[in-house]
């Protein structure tokens, strides 16, 4: 399917010292990225909550594109001038740019132009005589692709999918698919109040590099424990989950964060959600909430985020919680 998803940020960040500042700025390791790669990573602050999560793509060797949530285009571009330096020119191209993805098992046939980039890999290809940026990336846990171009040949370039026979898709299904796959999105499963390693995203930061806004707070975290976590979570039962804030009082050590509630489509019915437990491990199949009554479900498989599957080189792969160097 095709899903319009020009509601996505894109700000390019240039210069010669680009890569020196981003990771500065994010939790990955950003000098593992090679030209034509991408990277899942985190946008922190100093207390080590998530800002954004994001996508960022090495275009060359000092020019890099990162892709943001919509809901955070104007504060990440905010945070991102006020704590980068002088040796970097930042660009939100995000009015300028329009943005489909094309996802599903048989995206490649759809899109033979760029069949054989690999996955969380970027290049440039022409497409119906449109030249665009186009990422084997998603947002859904299928195959496919993210096609970048200019705002002014979106409608030719939709409907240049469309007259091939693919069929469009709303950001309900999207959402959907997302969950199903665990990935986080921001403002309901993460947020500021959220740290990586809260969400099970600590496989994301470098904590070995040198220093990056929000390391002290995270290997301080590292070090303690955190005092909540995030888990994947099915109901039992056909009625809607308990909001966090309903169960918070009894059985959480610390403030609920707004979670994601959607049928899942394996199980009819049965709703899926994700809500901050108390940090005692629970295994697939157990309760998270201990005498909790109105918690009719068990733990699903753990949050995950997008990444590069069978690479192990890639830069994209999840890497685990690295110690201090």
């Amino acid at each position: 399917g095709i899903f319009d998803i020009s509601h996505m940020g894109e700000v390019i960040v240039a210069g010669p010292n680009a890569e020196a500042v981003l990771n500065y700025l994010l939790t990955n390791d950003v000098s593992r990225v090679a030209v034509g790669q991408a990277q899942y990573t985190l946008l922190c602050n100093d207390a080590g909550g998530i800002l954004d999560d994001l996508i960022l793509y090495r275009l060359e060797p000092t020019v890099f594109l990162l892709v943001v949530n919509a809901s955070r285009i104007a504060d990440d571009f905010v945070w991102l001038n006020t704590r980068a330096n002088r040796s970097v020119v930042l660009d939100n191209i995000s009015d300028r740019t329009a943005a489909l993805a094309l996802q599903g098992p048989q995206a490649a046939a759809f899109l033979p132009e760029a069949g054989t980039l690999r996955p969380f890999h970027v290049g440039t290809f022409p497409i119906a005589g449109i030249i665009c940026r186009v990422a084997r990336t998603g947002y859904t846990g299928e195959d496919g692709f993210e096609i970048l171009c200019d705002a002014n040949d979106a409608v030719a370039l939709w409907n240049h999918f469309l007259d091939a026979g693919v069929t469009p898709c709303g950001l309900g299904a999207r959402d959907t698919l997302r969950l199903e796959m665990g990935y986080p999105l921001h403002g309901q499963d993460i947020t500021e109040q959220t740290t990586p390693l809260e969400a099970g995203l600590g496989r994301f930061v470098a904590l070995d590099k040198d220093d990056f806004i929000g390391r002290e707070a995270l290997l301080n975290q590292k070090n303690t424990g955190c005092a909540r976590r995030l888990v994947a979570f099915r109901m039992t039962e056909k009625s809607p989950p308990p909001r966090p804030s309903s169960i918070a009082p009894r059985v959480l050590a610390a403030p609920p964060c707004p979670t994601t509630v959607e049928p899942a489509p394996p199980l009819p019915d049965v709703p899926v959600f994700c809500p901050p437990v108390p940090p005692t491990p629970a295994a697939a199949g157990e309760l998270p909430y201990p005498g909790c009554p109105d918690c009719p479900g068990t733990v699903a498989d753990n949050p995950s985020a997008p990444a590069c599957p069978g690479c192990p080189d890639c830069p994209a792969s999840p890497r685990p919680l690295s110690s201090p160097g």
